[in-house]
């Protein structure tokens, strides 16, 4: 959740100073400008209000499948990104990055199509549902584990009523919201400031580091106990985020292109659905460390992440001997994102992990560099984004045992994490129709 809106941050905000591309700029030393090093600092804001509708499977009395509009999803979140990099040697620099997450709040509603039709009773998110979240009710319409331990359980609405909002982050109890902080490498293998018939390559590295306290769905800020938002804001992984960027400039143009990955490993303080109990019990997932269901099994998987973005800066105005420059960058992206366990849309409504399908955000950002001097920039900018329409319940039954090609329901070869009454065909939840806008700003100094 939070990594997402990082992300995006990460396509409006740039950190650089010099006469170069922003995406390309790497902090030196040993330089006739800086004979000992250059040490460049960021102060920015990251707005991002993301909105996108919900829909759900449904079947219809006459026959036939169909995706039901059921719920409008909104977030907004509002980071201020903290970077601070210094030149170690020619064209190599390190550098670090402290996001505080001032605000990261989720509403659900009704979907416009609902109230317009006025049909509150025809939307399955919020009715009882028609099964356990382990298997079908049995004939005396409770739910019965395999151990029975949910014997005389009937499950709750999904959400009692909406609109329903989460608040996590936030200067709560004297919380200061830090996020994940990265750490890392880059350095200008080419440069055209050193050749100007050469590009400008940089090759780098970071490291963001599971330092913030790990999310957990079923402490939510809607539900009861300590009021006030959720102040848990990481994701318990650890990111291995190698890039490379190139750029050349001519004229009043400096085109250049990024491509990046993102590969997570989970730390020993990764979110488990184990760990809970289903909301508004005492009970635990049938199944958990048992069998194939190891803690490794049933945890939070990670969402590998990997893309490009491509784009140019417009010099409009620019003073060499002063190093003011006045320019507007223009880029696009591509951002591949894997299936995964993980934090999705539905999470803190649900209470729980959700496996989500692979998809692909598309997008674009506008950002305006108006450097004063050698020392000082400002920077402004905005983004739009799009996700595909993808699941974002689509947990696995389990393991057949072997020599079978079927599961039988309540068995040791039942998923834990899957839950029947939104993971199982015919009752998924999807997200459509999804825009993701972002406004920033930065005051950037070097010295």
């Amino acid at each position: 959740m939070i990594r997402r809106a990082l992300v995006t941050a990460a396509l409006a905000l740039s950190s650089g100073i010099a006469l170069s591309a922003e995406v390309t700029h790497v902090a030196t030393a040993g330089t006739e400008e800086h004979p000992v090093t250059e040490i460049d600092l960021s102060l920015g804001f990251v707005g991002t209000q993301e909105n996108a509708e919900i829909t759900r499977e449904q079947f219809q009395p006459a026959g036939g499948l169909i995706q039901a509009s059921q719920l409008g999803y909104s977030r907004t979140t509002l980071v201020a990104p903290l970077r601070a990099a210094i030149g170690i040697w020619h064209n190599l620099e390190l550098h670090v990055s402290i996001p505080i997450v001032i605000e990261d709040n989720q509403t659900w509603d009704y979907s416009s199509e609902v109230k317009q039709a006025n049909a509150q009773n025809a939307i399955t998110t919020t009715q009882t549902p028609l099964t356990c979240p382990d298997g079908p009710y049995s004939t005396d319409g409770k739910c019965h584990g395999q151990d029975g331990s949910l014997a005389g359980y009937v499950p709750p609405p999904i959400a009692k009523a909406l609109p329903e909002t989460s608040y996590r982050g936030g200067f709560s109890g004297g919380n200061i919201p830090i996020g994940n902080v990265t750490f890392g490498a880059a350095w200008a293998a080419l440069s055209e400031e050193d050749e100007d018939t050469d590009p400008t390559w940089v090759i780098a590295f970071d490291y963001t580091a599971p330092t913030a306290p790990v999310m957990n769905p079923t402490a939510v800020s809607y539900t009861a106990g300590p009021s006030g938002p959720a102040t848990a804001i990481g994701d318990g992984f650890h990111h291995f985020q190698p890039w490379t960027a190139l750029s050349k400039r001519h004229g009043i143009l400096d085109p250049y292109i990024e491509v990046y990955a993102d590969i997570p490993r989970a730390s020993g303080s990764v979110y488990n659905n184990c760990s809970s109990p289903y909301p508004g019990t005492t009970q635990l997932r049938d199944n958990c460390n048992t069998g194939p269901w190891t803690n490794y099994a049933t945890e939070a998987q990670p969402v590998y992440i990997g893309g490009f973005w491509f784009g140019s800066e417009f010099i409009a105005f620019e003073d060499v001997p002063k190093q003011q420059k006045v320019s507007l960058d223009l880029r696009f992206l591509t951002e591949y994102h894997s299936e995964a366990r993980t934090y999705t849309e539905l999470t803190d409504l649900l209470q729980a992990l959700t496996y989500q399908q692979d998809f692909a955000r598309l997008g674009g950002s506008m950002n305006l560099y108006l450097r004063a001097s050698r020392s000082f920039q400002l920077v402004l900018g905005a983004a739009l984004a799009h996700d595909t329409n993808h699941w974002l319940t689509m947990e696995n039954l389990g393991q057949p045992t072997s020599g079978q090609s079927q599961i039988t329901v309540r068995s040791p070869q039942q998923n834990p994490n899957f839950d029947f009454r939104w993971d199982n065909p015919g009752d998924r939840f999807m997200l459509v129709n999804s825009l993701i806008m972002t406004f920033n700003g930065a005051l950037q100094f070097s010295f």
